[in-house]
């Protein structure tokens, strides 16, 4: 089953903006292969996979807010203290393991 995850109808993620940054990230990637492909300088290339990595890290920031700011708030405000929990050590296990 599919989970939902971060009503956008909320005050929660947009999630159009999120696919926006998702569209321009695609958009460096494929710039990279383009460099790389013509044999760009390498510090340029470096340069801009490290400008991609940050574009990833912004994104995975909202992210992040969003679904703490959505579903584990949701969460709390039921009393849902396992399924807190269940949230909290989801997150916790994708960072430790990154």
């Amino acid at each position: 089953m599919k989970k939902i995850c971060c009503d956008s109808n909320k005050k929660g993620m947009d999630h159009k903006a999120c696919l926006s940054r998702v569209n321009r990230i695609g958009g460096q990637i494929e710039g990279i292969a383009r460099m790389i492909n013509e044999q760009a300088y390498c510090p340029e290339i470096i340069t801009q996979i490290q400008a991609a990595r940050s574009a990833l890290g912004s994104l995975q920031a909202i992210l992040l807010s969003g679904h703490l700011k959505e579903c584990v708030t949701k969460g709390m405000r039921k009393g849902d203290g396992a399924g807190c929990d269940n949230l909290i050590n989801e997150l916790v296990g994708i960072f430790k393991h990154s």
